[in-house]
């Protein structure tokens, strides 16, 4: 049997209850939170889808309304011009080869027996070049299939870049790229 008065005991109790009250109505609180962001963050992402889709929709219309008024909207010999809206430049995107499995690539380069062309020398161990792997890969395309699972050929072509342009003062030039500069008179 304890010698603690008993009302000791009791009023220890009922703090510890109103402290473990509170800890549960902490959780519930945080759980409402919880709750609360995960719906406001799937509207976020559906909102976001729902505009991605749209921006999609209008690149092709781009392309198309640019590359069927391309000898009035480009100078012969440019690559760019300027509207009031917007910075427009083409580029031509050259061909590329992207990496997809460097480990498959070694093993396959392993079992071919041309590791040493492909990877730096080990210091434990090969490791994979990816410059050295192109560089050897363009030069021995007859060995190109060995290795065709763990590659992905991006094709070349032309790409086209928009930058906003709201300062800009004039309805089209071709022949400038940034908006002119403005004097500013003294009066």
């Amino acid at each position: 049997m304890s010698s603690t008065d008993p009302e000791v005991i009791a009023a220890v109790d009922e703090i510890v209850e109103k402290r473990f009250a509170l800890e549960v109505e902490r959780d519930a609180v945080n759980r409402r939170f919880q709750a609360a962001i995960a719906e406001i963050t799937k509207f976020h992402e559906e909102a976001l889808r729902e505009l991605t889709l749209l921006e999609r929709q209008l690149d092709p219309a781009i392309w198309r309304a640019i590359d069927s008024n391309r000898a009035t909207l480009i100078e012969r010999g440019k690559r760019s011009f300027i509207t009031m809206a917007a910075k427009f430049q083409l580029r031509d995107v050259p061909a590329k080869i992207e990496v997809l499995d460097k480990l498959g690539i070694m093993e396959a380069a392993r079992n071919l027996g041309v590791v040493r062309q492909i990877a730096n020398p080990p210091k434990g161990e090969w490791r994979f070049n990816q410059k050295k792997f192109l560089a050897w890969l363009g030069k021995n395309n007859e060995l190109h299939g060995h290795f065709e699972q763990f590659i992905d050929h991006a094709d070349g072509g032309e790409s086209l870049t928009i930058q906003p342009n709201a300062n800009y003062t004039v309805l089209h030039d071709s022949k400038r790229v940034s908006p002119p500069s403005i004097s500013i008179k003294k009066s």
